[in-house]
């Protein structure tokens, strides 16, 4: 039983230090942490990869759009970029409210690839069902009898 408890303590002590030393020496800010302070996170290293689109495209730059939170200008290289695609941006915030010096990386037919990644889930589904019925007097699954 010590033994258990021994192995449990490690362990939760490796994870808690990984944690740690997460947030210590990685810090992953956001944008919307940015924008609720803008003066505290001036000139930080901004990374957003949660559901942002570009929204319009001029020639220095495009507006990014969130699903949750605000629109940001961003100013950047805009060779190959589209309206409407996800992207994720890792830039430099500044407090005036935009991104400069941003790295693009346009998360080209995500749409198609979710549409994609449901055809193996069904083929699970039909394998399933071609090996099993519900037995309605007992209330459980049962193999099906195959000749």
């Amino acid at each position: 039983m010590t033994n258990r408890w021994i192995k449990f303590s490690i362990l939760a002590a490796a994870a808690a230090g990984l944690c740690a030393r997460s947030v210590l020496f990685h810090p992953w800010l956001s944008l919307n942490e940015c924008l609720a302070d803008p003066s505290a996170h001036d000139g930080s290293r901004v990374t957003q990869f949660r559901e942002p689109k570009i929204g319009m495209v001029f020639g220095d730059g495009f507006l990014l759009t969130q699903k949750k939170g605000e629109s940001i200008r961003v100013f950047c290289d805009t060779t190959g970029l589209v309206g409407g695609e996800f992207v994720g941006v890792t830039a430099v915030f500044h407090k005036e409210g935009y991104l400069d010096g941003a790295v693009t990386q346009v998360a080209s037919l995500r749409r198609e690839k979710m549409a994609v990644s449901v055809v193996p889930a069904a083929a699970v589904c039909l394998l399933f069902l071609s090996q099993f019925r519900w037995n309605m007097k007992k209330g459980l699954l049962e193999p099906k009898k195959h000749a």
